[in-house]
């Protein structure tokens, strides 16, 4: 079926318009076609009581876009990662692509946000060739969108686009959603290799989801970080050694004065939730440990997703 374009802001649309219209008539078609299958389906279930508590396609279209945009900085992480950009790769966006399978939770509560209710079955590199067998006539439009974004990336100083396909069976029929994330010559703030990028994708979603993760996170990073008094810098999914019971459950990175006042000596600061250049900020509670001049040594203590104290 007709694939889903994600644009990165409706300004990048009107300014290009001519370039953006096909994008925009394939998302209508799509959604033309999915309404079409909605009917169908609902009418199978009347006819023949099958599929009751099965989302219809539309449904879980719009949770997959929702998905997308929520975890869109840990995402794009995992693709640089996957494709090997770290390792030296950096022309490899042009052969391949970020392919990531979700699959929808049984049941999910209906007042749940609708980008809680997915987890991640698998994630991998796809070369362009396997996926334009496989998508058909669907891939053309797909790979001429991903040469308007990049053109529109390099202007900002990015020199690859790594593509994505966000890929679920949970309405029946695979369902797919597109999109394309720039990178800079630095990469992303944590740019360092990580050989087990997919456990740490896993693991950033369930937590940012609010389910608990089982077995013991990949440790990425176990140093204490030395920086500035009214900056707290740490990357990464890792369990932090047992010292102070202290435990950094996702990357947090603050770079001016602005985003946080001077932190006393063993004194707490809550901070929020947000992204910045590709890492997922997670809420924390920062504890400095000792102050020595402008400079802070620190570690965090986690503040779990839905703990109200």
């Amino acid at each position: 079926m007709p694939t889903l374009f994600l644009f990165q802001s409706v300004q990048c649309q009107k300014a290009d318009w001519p370039r953006h219209k096909e994008a925009c008539r394939s998302n209508q078609e799509r959604r033309e076609s999915m309404a079409r299958h909605d009917e169908l389906e609902l009418m199978e279930r009347q006819l023949f009581g099958t599929h009751k508590d099965r989302p219809v396609s539309s449904e879980v279209d719009q949770e997959l876009r929702e998905f997308l945009k929520r975890f869109r900085p840990v995402i794009c992480q995992a693709g640089y990662r996957c494709l090997g950009v770290q390792k030296g790769r950096t022309e490899a966006w042009k052969h391949e692509a970020f392919v990531m399978r979700v699959k929808r939770i049984k049941k999910p509560d209906p007042e749940s946000r609708l980008w809680s209710r997915y987890k991640v079955v698998d994630a991998k590199a796809v070369p362009l060739e396997e996926l334009a067998e496989e998508y058909g006539g669907d891939m053309q439009p797909l790979l001429k969108q991903g040469e308007v974004y990049h053109e529109e990336n390099v202007k900002t100083g990015c020199i690859g686009t790594i593509m994505t396909f966000l890929n679920c069976d949970s309405a029946g029929r695979d369902l797919r959603v597109s999109s394309w994330a720039g990178y800079h010559p630095e990469g992303w703030d944590d740019d360092e290799p990580c050989d087990d990028w997919k456990a740490a994708l896993v693991s950033a979603i369930e937590r940012g989801c609010g389910r608990p993760v089982t077995g013991t996170d990949q440790l990425l990073h176990t140093k204490v970080i030395t920086v500035p008094s009214w900056s707290v810098s740490f990357r990464g999914t890792s369990s932090y050694p047992n010292t102070l019971g202290s435990r950094i459950l996702h990357a947090a990175q603050y770079r001016t004065p602005a985003n946080m006042t001077p932190i006393p000596t063993k004194q707490y600061l809550y901070v929020d939730d947000r992204s910045q250049k590709g890492v997922l900020r997670r809420s924390l509670h920062v504890q400095v440990i000792r102050e020595r001049r402008s400079v802070s040594f620190a570690v965090c203590r986690a503040k779990e997703w839905g703990d109200k104290n």
